[in-house]
């Protein structure tokens, strides 16, 4: 609904509210079974648009993956030419944020990676601890308190190391000494 239109498709319509469902999204895409997607926006803060794909004849019944380029192609945001399957661009500093409903959706919730300048980042916000794995398993565990684990998941000091360590340089102590546990 626009008596001018400034692109070869424009859609005009006034959204009065927040809901996402089969009857308020701007536009429709359903096939005849009655699978298909609908694009809108939110009519308030933060004022999002969205891209739902479901049953769109009840939403409430099925909703389905939202599957993008899958005979190929990379996607972007904040760029039109990604190099990657994913490529997330920010001229400052490009965050990607894992968030749920025990963390909180702030700036400062939930497990972050970051990008900043030639830095990168993991941070892990909450109060929780952070895992690396390979293989199936855990090999590296940072705790909350700043103890470090390889090959433990329960370190007891700053560094708890479960297997041999290798070195071809010095290991240096500035206080205290080196000392065997056995």
């Amino acid at each position: 609904g626009t008596a001018s239109p400034t692109h070869p498709l424009h859609i005009s319509k006034a959204v009065s509210n927040d809901t996402i469902d089969e009857t308020k999204g701007l536009v429709k895409l359903q096939s005849s079974g009655g699978n298909g997607m609908i694009l809108g926006t939110i009519a308030s803060s933060p004022y999002s648009s969205y891209i739902q794909s479901a049953y769109v004849q009840d939403t409430s019944t099925a909703r389905y993956n939202l599957v993008l380029n899958p005979i190929g192609g990379n996607v972007g945001i904040g760029l039109t030419n990604p190099s990657r399957k994913l490529t997330v661009y920010d001229a400052s500093a490009p965050y990607l944020a894992l968030q749920n409903s025990s963390t909180g959706t702030a700036n400062s919730d939930g497990l972050q990676i970051q990008m900043d300048g030639l830095n990168g980042y993991v941070f892990n916000y909450e109060s929780g601890d952070l895992y690396l794995g390979a293989g199936g398993a855990t090999r590296i565990t940072a705790k909350s308190d700043g103890k470090v684990g390889i090959g433990t998941t329960s370190p007891g000091q700053k560094l708890d190391v479960n297997g041999n360590i290798s070195s071809s340089g010095n290991i240096e102590a500035t206080a205290g000494h080196l000392k065997s546990a056995a």
